[in-house]
């Protein structure tokens, strides 16, 4: 299968998109599976700890098995950006994921030196 183009697929989402391409190949389905994180108390909340506790949102960490390979994505306090961070990293690992490049590029250096030797003039 060929390399997908910038402008297809940066709509899709990295879940469904992974899905597709799994069908598309008809390789078996991702699947994506919980991993525990353990969280570590700042010595602030260690003091109030069953509150904290009772109040503080667990971390999450999802990992994707594509293709006999598991990649794990980012900890997250939300279970779908969690599952989504694992399919950009499954997407990643298989180099089908396109990123946007910067909106805004930064000047040259060479551009700004000249721009701040007008100004000394």
């Amino acid at each position: 299968m060929a390399r997908i183009s910038a402008e297809y697929g940066g709509s899709i989402h990295p879940v469904s998109r992974l899905e597709m391409i799994q069908n598309a190949r008809k390789k078996s389905p991702p699947s994506y599976h919980p991993c525990p994180v353990e969280e570590r108390l700042t010595p602030a909340e260690s003091t109030n700890r069953k509150l904290v506790l009772a109040n503080k949102t667990k971390l999450l960490r999802y990992s994707c098995t594509v293709n006999d390979i598991t990649v794990f994505g980012a900890v997250s306090r939300s279970a779908k950006l969690a599952k989504l961070t694992a399919a950009e990293a499954a997407l990643e690992h298989l180099g089908l994921l396109v990123r946007a490049p910067p909106k805004r590029m930064p000047r040259p250096i060479l551009k700004l030196a000249v721009v701040n030797s007008r100004k000394g003039e």
